[in-house]
């Protein structure tokens, strides 16, 4: 037993110096704790120049990993030319500075030398005593800036709140800041944007409308007065910064922005050339506005405006958009003001728009009014080719009524309008001011031109609105059907088109000989005869290009042609259907050209039928 024992003793005697030996770093261990070890795997190549900047979004990246044979390992000490840093990451993308300038090329920098050293720390505090290096150069191009973009050259005079914005080149392209000088001394810090703006930096309005755009300018305070010179450079990410480019201006406080137009429809459609247009029930009205400062370079900032009625006006808007919309404006006579202001708060004088809504009044009115609108072309006075005053003076017959007096044995109240020569800005037209308190409009053009409801749509537009609000039309005239159609001697109207519309005409034929002798009595209206005397010889007392109509529902004939190549077929004809607030007459043949003795009582029972409750 004692044998036993001592062999117990003398083996765990063998055993303890080795069990001791499993405690890390303790002197005369027999198994020491071993240091990790280091690799850059993905780096600069060594001894390589590389491009400071791979690409805009790219900057150098660096992979490395750490192996500890006898543990774990916990970090890195990554050092950077001379920065170290601690890190648990195995990555990293870095920049590098490298901004000296070659003397030899003027656009590159001198390679600079850099180092990247990577050194693994285990879980006992161990460090890898040869970390893993990489070295290299590293080059950056110095950026340039190409253009220097602006409405005015070197030299210009301008106004105080100009802008201006600048192009650049980087052949490794980073990122960019742009800083300005201003008379050599700087005015602001370097800047990603590349857009200047002068601007009134006291008014808070403009302050907020720069923050508000999409691509937010730097905002600079106005210039004073005087001649200034304006230096840009740029720098990129690498700090390598570009030669200056540099513009001189003169600054002029002088100048303000114009007001160059002012444009306004109502519920959808333009105002007559008058300002005028019937009223409708919560119309919209819009108006648009431009301005310009271009004639210094500068730019218009923001308008404001205000609409002043008869009896009240509204204030000043605030400053704001180029457009402005109200709804339901009553009928009445409008002036729309509007200013616009710069950059630099200088604002514009006062422009104005008027314009004036109009309700017809010819509803219930006690008394008739007739418009009476000569559309002849104001031909040579001989047969054939009446003069505007031959014209006149036959509907004067007709209806009568002199100068004097301007009403009729009936009572009814005439007024008379030229067409070829009631203008503004050299345009015919007629609009609701000459309308909108006429119970009848008679509508010819009886010298040998055509009704200008064709080409002229702005009229088709307004007999359409007058007699929607429940007016009356006698039209008449040469070639009065290829006003609502082609230049063909047959035509069919769709429903929805004037003619099928308001006249209720289906359609129609044109004789374009002279065939036209006069009509036969229809309906309790006269028969009709040409007059000789008001033509040359040669048409044998007949006319051309006149119509024949096909009536729809509820349309009368009145006239009936007399003689080939359309006998006995309705060449005038009524529209009163009940359905309709409007009545029509519509006459396929010019009156001018007929007998008084039978044109006057045919015109004056239409008339007294149109008006009639």
């Amino acid at each position: 037993m004692k044998i036993k024992a001592l062999l117990l003793v003398a083996v765990l005697g063998a055993l303890l110096p080795l069990l001791n030996g499993c405690q890390p770093g303790t002197p005369g261990t027999l198994i020491p704790n071993q240091a990790p070890e280091s690799r850059i795997v993905v780096a600069p190549m060594p001894n390589a120049n590389q491009d400071h900047y791979l690409s805009p979004e790219v900057m150098f990246r660096v992979q490395w990993f750490g192996f500890d044979p006898d543990g774990q390992i916990v970090g890195y000490w990554l050092k950077v030319d001379a920065d170290s840093v601690w890190t648990t990451r195995g990555d990293s993308a870095i920049s590098f500075k490298a901004f000296e300038t070659d003397p030899n090329h003027p656009v590159k920098t001198v390679p600079l030398p850099h180092s990247i050293s990577v050194a693994a720390v285990d879980d006992a505090g161990a460090m890898d005593p040869s970390p893993a290096t990489r070295s290299f150069q590293a080059t950056n191009s110095i950026p340039a800036i190409t253009e220097f973009v602006s409405e005015f050259l070197n030299g210009s005079l301008v106004g105080a709140g100009i802008s201006f914005s600048i192009t650049y080149n980087d052949s490794n392209p980073s990122g960019i800041f742009t800083r300005l000088w201003i008379d050599n001394q700087p005015v602001t810090d370097w800047d990603s944007r590349t857009k200047f703006q002068f601007c009134a930096m006291s008014d808070p309005t403009i302050l907020s409308a720069i923050d508000l755009g999409l691509t937010t300018p730097v905002s600079i305070s106005l210039l004073p007065a005087g001649n200034h010179t304006l230096t840009l450079r740029v720098m990129d990410w690498g700090g390598a910064v570009s030669d200056s480019v540099a513009r001189t201006i003169t600054v002029v406080d002088t100048v303000k922005p114009a007001l160059e137009s002012i444009t306004s429809t109502y519920s959808g459609l333009d105002y007559y050339p008058d300002g005028s247009v019937f009223y409708a029930d919560e119309a919209p009205t819009i108006f648009s506005l431009a301005g310009s400062a271009a004639s210094y370079y500068g730019d218009v900032e923001a308008f404001r405006y205000r609409l002043v009625g008869q009896n009240d006006s509204m204030a000043w808007s605030s400053w704001g958009a180029s457009s402005f919309d109200t709804l339901g404006l009553p009928a009445g006579a409008y002036r729309f003001e509007a200013q616009c202001r710069d950059w630099a708060g200088v604002v514009s004088d006062v422009s104005s728009y008027s314009m004036q809504i109009v309700e017809p009044t010819f509803s219930g009115s006690a008394s008739i009014k007739v418009a009476v609108i000569d559309e002849t072309r104001d031909g040579n006075s001989r047969p054939g080719s009446p003069s505007d005053a031959q014209c006149d003076s036959t509907w004067r017959v007709i209806l009568g009524y002199d100068t004097t007096s301007w009403v009729t044995s009936q009572g009814w109240i005439v007024s008379e309008l030229d067409y070829t020569t009631h203008k503004i800005n050299d345009i015919s037209y007629i609009s609701p001011l000459n309308l909108f308190d006429k119970s009848v409009v008679i509508w010819h053009a009886d010298d040998k031109a055509e009704l200008n409801l064709k080409t002229a749509v702005q009229n088709k537009r307004l007999l359409s609105e007058y007699l929607d609000r429940g007016g009356r039309l006698f039209l008449c005239g040469w070639d009065v059907g290829e006003n609502f159609g082609a230049d063909t001697d047959s035509l069919a109207f769709s429903a929805n088109s004037f003619a099928g519309k308001y006249l209720r005409i289906l359609g129609g034929k044109r004789s374009n000989d002279k065939s036209f002798a006069g009509t036969i009595a229809v309906g309790g209206y006269p028969a009709l005869n040409n007059d000789p005397a008001k033509m040359p010889p040669a048409w044998n007392a007949k006319l051309e290009k006149c119509w024949i109509f096909y009536p729809a529902h509820r349309t009368e004939t009145i006239a009936a042609w007399n003689g080939v190549p359309f006998d006995s077929m309705g060449c005038a004809m009524k529209n009163f259907s009940p359905l309709n607030r409007w009545r029509t007459i519509t006459c396929g043949f010019p009156i001018y050209f007929l007998a008084d003795s039978g044109s006057q009582p045919f015109v004056r029972k239409a008339i007294a039928e149109l008006v009639a409750p």
